[in-house]
């Protein structure tokens, strides 16, 4: 056997002193090695969560199901109107269709009829996940799952379903296109995300709008249906007012003549107005005055008119209702005094052959006037009556 050499141990004081230093080296160095470890397994779980995509931050939870869910992976972003909002969290199959669970930042709030869309974030083949804001008052709630999802678009569906157009395309105008089209999509990528998020929430609004768009046509339909039954009836209405034109348009000077008559009525009543403005005046005052007295005195008078209408239905059967009647009123005015005319005193009754009160024959209207007569004036006409109130020749 080998013998194993014999370690020497320095003896005495040297002995003493080099325990320690040996101790200290040893601790240091176990202690350099834990935190080397220590800061090395932190970076390592840092870059695996950076390289797995995911999120430390608090939030919460929300689920979708999409019938194609091609090229998105756990880690792909969630983004709300361009900005990154969360990351996917899980994928899994349920019932045929794929279930991807997203993780939200707690910042981040979103009506409760919002929706989900995959699309393309690059040409690459990464996916992102929209969320598009709905209309609704509440919020959504956590763990809630979106009902309102649209899957990606199968770029390779796509091209095979493009294949016969393409190849009656020339390559070269097909270059020139895509040339064109690359140069324009050149450093507009924001605004064509600003303009896919429009667009989304377009028709968003008309799926939301649906029933009122609906009921607009139908009753857009049912106007059309009922001017299609009245279509005579226009018919007729249209040919009535063509008529009725024509007839304005062929009778042009009566119609420029009555608008020439009526300015002149109105320029005439105005002078009238306007030269008898005192003398309406007056009459409007006395009226008011009359008005006044007969609200003053509105209880006597009606209590006159009460006790005044037996007496007047004696006089009128009196008076054979109404065929007959003698009066003698030397003036009849509702002036205050004096009479604003001058008066006659009607004369003596004239008498006849017969001893009635009657008329000379030679008199028309079957009166003669209280001068020729004398006597009292029988009044049977309104001639009769004109010459007791206001006198007459």
């Amino acid at each position: 056997m080998a013998r194993i050499p014999r370690i020497r141990r320095p003896k005495g004081r040297a002995a003493k002193t080099g325990a320690p230093k040996r101790s200290r080296a040893r601790i240091g160095l176990v202690v350099r090695l834990a935190a080397f470890v220590t800061v090395t397994g932190l970076l390592t779980a840092f870059i695996g969560a950076q390289i797995a995509r995911l999120s430390f931050a608090d939030g919460w939870t929300v689920s979708a199901t999409f019938d194609d869910a091609s090229g998105l992976a756990v880690g792909d972003e969630v983004k709300i109107a361009g900005a990154p909002v969360g990351r996917v969290e899980e994928l899994k199959i349920v019932d045929g269709r794929a279930k991807v669970r997203m993780h939200v930042n707690e910042s981040v709030t979103v009506p409760s009829d919002s929706e989900a869309a995959i699309r393309w974030r690059d040409a690459m083949g990464s996916r992102v996940v929209y969320l598009i804001p709905g209309t609704s008052p509440e919020p959504m709630r956590p763990g809630a799952h979106i009902t309102r999802t649209r899957s990606v678009v199968d770029a390779g569906a796509l091209i095979d379903q493009l294949a016969p157009l393409t190849e009656s395309i020339d390559p070269q105008q097909v270059n020139t296109v895509l040339v064109s089209l690359a140069q324009a999509l050149n450093g507009n990528a924001g605004e064509i995300d600003r303009l896919i998020v429009n667009v989304d929430q377009l028709s968003s609004t008309i799926a939301a709008r649906r029933a009122t768009l609906k009921q607009m046509l139908d009753d857009y339909a049912t106007i059309t249906e009922i001017i299609a039954r009245r279509d005579e009836q226009i018919g007729k209405a249209v040919d009535g007012l063509v008529e009725l034109s024509g007839a304005f348009a062929d009778n042009r000077r009566l119609v420029d003549d009555a608008i020439v008559e009526l300015a002149a009525m109105a320029r005439t009543s105005d002078q009238v107005l306007a030269g008898n403005s005192a003398e309406l005046a007056a009459v409007v005052t006395r009226l008011s005055q009359l008005t006044g007295g007969v609200r003053r005195n509105v209880g006597t008078l009606a209590e006159v008119l009460g006790t005044a209408t037996p007496k007047l239905q004696h006089i009128f059967a009196a008076t054979d209702n109404g065929t007959y009647i003698e009066a003698a009123i030397p003036c009849l005015s509702l002036a205050v005094p004096p009479c604003p005319y001058p008066t006659r005193l009607p004369g003596a009754r004239e008498t006849g052959a017969s001893g009635t009160s009657g008329t000379s024959g030679g008199t028309k209207g079957g009166t003669q006037p209280a001068a020729s007569t004398g006597g009292r004036v029988r009044i049977d006409s309104a001639g009769a009556l004109r010459n007791l109130l206001v006198g007459g020749a």
